[in-house]
């Protein structure tokens, strides 16, 4: 099975597939603000569990972010060294 990443190596693949669980983690995010919205106020059973998944979207949103950050470091100081031998 082919993955879209699955020739990168490395910091590159690290990057393709934080990049993959931002916007996954963002189409989530408003996936859930339209389920909260179409409720209107009838959903608070619902409500302990939005907030939950809410906030595990937003920490895997912010780790991802993290961990692209470094990988992008990482990759851009590998183009400025030059290959290794």
């Amino acid at each position: 099975m082919r993955t879209p990443f699955g020739e990168d190596q490395g910091p590159a693949k690290v990057l393709a597939v934080c990049a993959a669980i931002i916007l996954v983690g963002f189409g989530l995010c408003g996936v859930e603000w339209a389920v909260a919205g179409a409720l209107h106020g009838s959903g608070e059973k619902l409500l302990p569990a939005l907030v939950i998944i809410g906030v595990i979207q937003a920490v895997a949103i912010i780790v991802a972010s993290l961990v692209a950050f470094v990988a992008l470091i990482v990759l851009i100081f590998r183009a400025i060294s030059g290959p290794r031998t």
